[in-house]
């Protein structure tokens, strides 16, 4: 008899072995280090405890794909209207958008810690760097706020196919077709055909979908772990077995280290594994099992270092804490105001929120009746295999609860509310939810026949309003791509990097000094800084560009003006000190800024005023 079936026959000997897995990584995550000492052990251990955690998920999910080859070449049809229902999809997803920076400063941080990956294989954000030779070299790094499991995998990509500043943008399209992929077979093993194909319909109305593909953030990355971790928690429930066991553990590791929120959901597949072993009366083992609270170590060493570094929570001036009730009315506000608008200044989703809370409330009288609870506990209790739209009731009421935690955790947050272009990524998590919810009152409504029953006309009333949501809404809200165009800062770099290319430079021999951030120019392989600097800054600058090491200097700077009539005037902090020339190499109106591109040229140094 195999070592964990040994262990699972004796009850008190595997909760005591179980209860020391989950409590010695809780003592060493939680306890054992100071918050200064966490910053050298996730530094040193961050990348080979994630490595692991990555090629242990994969392992698992092709030894799934493995045992069900049989069955996949049995279901040939169904598979080509899979691959055709979410390929048409993703294209119609993808298209919505321009790749592109959404969120300036996450995205490029988490560019700038795919970069330093690559380079130390250390976890690390690249703040400075500069040229050896031929090759940029992180001088100085420092340790980010966010969950590094997506910078991961783009550090992976970036081994396989050479780095590129695109290769985030890749990586996020392979993230929507998997997400849209778990979505459609979530919908399917619960109601059916015509279930998934609502499901897929419904994503289509949404345009921050669109807008979130073709960033390079983690939302993407996110949801697609979320979708997967689900699927995989309802496949576990119908046939608990250690393969399926490992593959929703370690979808769950990484899934907790793809978002700052993520990690509650932990909880919900904690509950789940929990349940399969109350039906089957035994705890069910396996190695991922007792792997997992050790490959989570890191996430909590994150949350530790995070809370305790005031200066990583970007709160804005006179605030103190991040979370906070004064916040709560006005992010209630925003919250109702993105869900519920109907124009196409926002990137929500009418039809999803509309068709989503009618199947929540169908949901909810049907639980509340006794027959309908009574049903629902008859199926858990039952000996037999739990039935696919039973385990689908059981992830939509499990993920369900942490979303909707999440949700109202985000209401006390300092920064979001859904109505700021920036801050209403935070929904996708629940819009995906609401589908689901949708799929759930046709599974219900299809659950007293054998092949759907009323499935399909209820599809049918969900799809019409589809239609009308893309015409009056999702169209529109894709033309105008207020998001994208009302996002100045990132249109202000795209066109400064632009200028500097032109110039047909060698990027070794530049060095710019950016007014917003450097992370956008190293990315692209350009030295860079942020001013405002120190005097003694700049007096080594012009000691430097003198003899030659730094051959071009380039200083981005905006000017503003009164009026229309006045004078365009450069920003006090854009200004270089007395001892250089100024040399304009390039300008553009962006919004109600003039962006000028200008390089430096040092003065002699006995008339410089250093």
């Amino acid at each position: 008899m195999p070592l964990l079936e040994r262990l699972a026959a004796d009850p008190r000997r595997c909760w005591a072995v179980v209860g020391a897995m989950a409590l010695i990584p809780l003592v060493i995550g939680f306890g054992l280090f100071t918050p200064d000492a966490l910053r050298a052990k996730l530094f040193d251990f961050g990348y080979g405890i994630m490595t692991v955690s990555v090629l242990l998920l994969a392992v698992a999910l092709i030894r799934l794909l493995v045992r069900a080859r049989a069955s996949i070449r049995s279901r040939l049809v169904g598979l080509l209207t899979t691959l055709l229902a979410v390929g048409a999809v993703w294209l119609w997803v993808i298209s919505g958008d321009e790749p592109g920076y959404k969120v300036l400063m996450d995205e490029p941080a988490l560019q700038a810690t795919a970069l330093h990956l690559q380079e130390t294989r250390q976890v690390g954000t690249t703040a400075l760097a500069f040229y050896h030779g031929n090759d940029l070299r992180t001088q100085v790094r420092f340790l980010d706020k966010r969950p590094y499991a997506y910078a991961f995998v783009l550090s992976v990509l970036h081994d396989v196919v050479g780095y590129a500043e695109s290769n985030a943008f890749v990586l996020n399209r392979l993230a929507l077709a998997l997400f849209l992929l778990c979505t459609y077979l979530l919908a399917v093993r619960a109601a059916g055909l015509m279930a998934g194909l609502v499901a897929l319909a419904l994503l289509c109305t949404l345009p921050l979908l669109s807008q979130t593909a073709n960033s390079a953030g983690m939302e993407m990355f996110n949801l697609a772990l979320l979708s997967l971790t689900a699927l995989l928690a309802g496949r576990w429930l119908e046939r608990p077995s250690s393969a399926r066991l490992d593959a929703l553990c370690f979808a769950t590791v990484l899934l907790a280290q793809s978002r700052y929120e993520s990690a509650a959901y932990v909880v919900a597949v904690g509950l789940v594994i929990l349940l399969a072993w109350i039906r089957a009366r035994r705890p069910i083992l396996s190695w991922g099992l007792l792997l997992t609270p050790w490959l989570l170590i890191p996430s909590a060493w994150l949350h530790r270092f995070v809370a305790a570094q005031p200066v990583l929570w970007e709160l804005q001036e006179g605030q103190t804490s991040r979370f906070d009730p004064a916040f709560f009315s006005s992010n209630l506000r925003g919250a109702w105001n993105y869900l519920s608008n109907l124009s196409p200044d926002l990137p929500n989703s009418p039809a999803i929120f509309g068709v989503g809370v009618l199947a929540v409330l169908v949901l909810a009288v049907w639980w509340f009746r006794p027959a309908g609870r009574s049903t629902f506990w008859q199926a858990l209790r039952s000996g037999q295999p739990l039935a696919p739209r039973a385990s689908f009731a059981v992830v939509l009421l499990g993920f369900g609860l942490i979303v909707g935690l999440n949700l109202l955790l985000l209401q006390f947050y300092y920064w979001a509310r859904l109505d700021d272009y920036l801050a209403c990524r935070f929904s996708l998590p629940f819009m995906w939810w609401l589908v689901l919810a949708a799929v759930g009152a046709l599974a219900l409504h299809g659950r007293r026949s054998g092949r759907g029953g009323r499935v399909v006309p209820l599809a049918i009333a969900m799809l019409a309003v589809v239609g009308p949501t893309l015409g009056l809404h999702t169209l529109p809200a894709r033309a105008e791509r207020v998001y994208t165009v009302s996002n100045l800062v990132t249109q202000e770099i795209d066109w400064e990097r632009n200028a500097a290319a032109a110039l047909a430079v060698p990027r070794h021999q530049l060095l710019v000094l950016s007014n917003k951030s450097a992370l956008p120019w190293i990315l692209q392989g350009v030295p860079a800084l942020e001013q405002p600097l120190s005097p003694q800054q700049w007096a080594e600058l012009h000691t430097n560009v003198s003899a030659g090491a730094v051959p071009f200097l380039l200083l981005s700077q905006r000017l503003t003006r009164a009026s229309a009539d006045a004078t365009w005037t450069v920003n006090d902090g854009d200004r270089p000190p007395a001892g250089w020339e100024v040399r304009v190499l390039g300008e553009t109106i962006i919004g109600q800024r003039l962006i000028r591109l200008v390089q430096l040229i040092p003065q002699p140094t006995d008339s410089a005023s250093l």
